[in-house]
């Protein structure tokens, strides 16, 4: 195979892709993503089962003696349990090194953001992990690829919006009845005491943008 490169081409192998057992590899308990889609975990187990797992997982390995697993993952959840799903008692990995927990939860972020949606509130869950880790606003938007802006309107969620009201965002709330990050920052800027009833009203009664400003 090398035969067929040309000349001068500089390689570094980064990593190879191995096959071990499913119930070798553990969920990150940090991971970023909380909510999976039912019906999408399904179509992908079935797309696995019919044509076999293409992208590989992303793991760390433990080197705790005391653990059942072998391996944590840091990218590839959705795989995971797909895999699981399918029936299936092998999953590909490639194993990867990280310093600390909290590199392998920017890992987790960056190899997910961009995929299938994460939702508003894991997002701002995890741009608050960044920021009490010390990373500035500017640090942030470069790891989403994102504006400064963008990072300031999660943080303002974060720290204005009522626990309550931050719950109807959500994913496990039917789309219809989920209150839109775009509506939750209309909503962050009334008094707190008026988030929760502004917030059912505008679900409610299913306002447009225009109209729950008006309302508000």
């Amino acid at each position: 195979m090398n035969d067929l490169l040309p000349l001068g081409i500089d390689i570094e192998k980064l990593g190879e892709v191995i096959s071990v057992p499913w119930d070798s590899v553990c969920p990150f308990p940090g991971q970023p993503r909380k909510y999976f889609d039912q019906q999408k975990l399904k179509e992908l187990a079935r797309s696995i089962k019919k044509f076999g797992q293409k992208v590989p997982v992303s793991v760390i390995e433990l080197n705790d003696k005391s653990s059942p697993y072998t391996y944590q993952l840091t990218d590839g959840q959705r795989r995971l349990l797909a895999i699981n799903m399918a029936g299936m008692n092998r999953i590909n990995v490639i194993v990867i090194t990280v310093k600390d927990v909290e590199e392998q939860f920017l890992t987790s972020v960056i190899s997910n953001f961009g995929r299938a949606e994460h939702g508003p509130m894991e997002i701002v869950d995890a741009i608050t992990r960044f920021k009490g880790n010390g990373m500035s606003v500017v640090d942030i938007a470069e790891v989403f690829a994102r504006s400064d802006a963008w990072v300031y309107q999660h943080l303002k969620i974060a720290e204005k919006l009522h626990p309550e009201v931050q719950a109807m965002m959500s994913q496990e709330i039917p789309e219809e009845n989920r209150l839109t990050f775009s509506m939750a920052l209309i909503v962050v800027d009334v008094p707190t005491g008026l988030q929760k009833k502004i917030a059912s009203t505008i679900v409610s009664e299913k306002l447009k943008l225009i109209q729950a400003k008006d309302y508000v």
